[in-house]
């Protein structure tokens, strides 16, 4: 009886430890292979440990900074050293890049994933249909797709809101595979859903993090720790020209061109409240940086009037978002400006100072 009890208890032993084995499996944090993007940067270069998942006829993604900035992007990295560049083109191609994780994403498992994103405002390449060098400053949405062999599209598990901003901002995706296990990830540039033709952009990824297991998708479980990590995240810094700068009507046109595509506008049609300092200050601000910019730029100009007028095809989409525009507005500085919906008696046939047709927004002078 005693040989009995002893190979029963070293059988439950045994089965205690498989279970604690499967169970701490399900629970650890799941990896990417060089998750911070760290390699020999430049032209068409890769990240070690990724491969290209772009079309065979482009060229691969680029790993920046590039030392002879070609690109003319000057954003430093994250975390590390180096980060990875993807691009939309105008000829319907776009960029994407595989790697291996450590362990097997689980189907049916709820995963917490965080990576830092941002577009360079600046960056120039050469058009795919014109073969001129051209500005690739249209918005990109990331897509995480899952697979089990390199650049294998079998799951797509999230896509990203279109990415503007200029710096870096921290991105968090719920992912629940649903088809099956999976132990590749890809990352691949998208145009945005209302794009009307491919467009020229880019999307720059730093610092992705584990796949971190959650009890489900709830929003609500991780809303608590997505606020705290929005709270301690870095700033946006705003480094803004001078009056001489604003002289040369190019600069001014340049300028006030980005700065209105930059409006992030939320699917209630609010701008994104962000944290932000001006360059060589410690004060953190909060509200739209966009709009300061905008303001800051137009304030050199003392005698014009300005408006600026707010389209979208749903009317209550344009009172409501002219209505927060006011709202955002940031004291300190002075300029005439006048917010306006868009009205197409008045406002037809327009010569337009600056606009951003993605956004809606339009930029004239106020006759006197």
């Amino acid at each position: 009886m005693a040989s009995i009890s002893t190979t029963m208890i070293r059988t439950n032993l045994l089965l205690s430890f498989l279970l604690l084995g499967i169970l701490a499996m399900e629970a650890q944090e799941i990896e990417l292979r060089n998750s911070s993007f760290e390699g020999s940067p430049g032209y068409s270069r890769l990240p070690r440990k990724w491969v290209d998942c772009g079309f065979m006829e482009e060229s691969p993604p680029d790993l920046h900074p590039e030392p002879r900035n070609i690109f003319n992007v000057s954003l430093r990295a994250y975390d590390g050293r180096t980060f990875l560049g993807l691009v939309t083109r105008d000829n319907n191609t776009w960029e994407a890049a595989g790697s291996v994780l450590n362990y097997a994403l689980q189907a049916g498992q709820c995963y917490r994933f965080q990576i830092a994103l941002a577009s360079a405002p600046e960056f120039v390449s050469a058009s795919r249909t014109t073969n001129i060098p051209t500005l690739y400053d249209d918005p990109v949405r990331l897509k995480i797709w899952g697979g089990n062999d390199y650049c294998e599209l079998q799951e797509l598990l999230a896509t990203s809101p279109p990415i503007r901003n200029g710096t870096w901002e921290i991105y968090t995706f719920l992912i629940q595979p649903r088809m099956g296990n999976y132990s590749v990830i890809t990352f691949s540039a998208e145009y945005p859903e209302n794009a009307a033709s491919p467009t020229n952009g880019n999307l720059l990824l730093d610092a992705a993090s584990a796949f971190e297991p959650l009890k489900d998708c709830d929003v609500s479980a991780i809303s608590l720790s997505d606020v705290e990590a929005a709270a301690s995240a870095s700033p946006i810094v705003l480094k803004l020209p001078t009056v001489d700068y604003f002289a040369e009507e190019e600069n001014r046109l340049s300028f006030l061109a980005n700065t209105l595509q930059d409006f992030w506008f939320l699917d209630d049609y609010t701008l994104a409240d962000q944290r932000f300092l001006l360059d060589g200050e410690s004060e953190v601000r909060n509200g739209a940086p966009q709009l300061y910019a905008l303001l800051h730029a137009l304030q050199f100009d003392q005698e014009t009037k300005w408006e600026l007028v707010v389209y979208d095809s749903d009317e209550v989409a344009r009172e409501l978002k002219v209505l927060n525009l006011g709202l955002m507005i940031p004291g300190g500085l002075s300029t005439s400006l006048s917010i306006q919906t868009y009205d197409a008696e008045q406002h037809d046939g327009t010569a337009w100072e600056s606009m951003s047709v993605q956004n809606g927004l339009y930029l004239r002078k106020l006759e006197e």
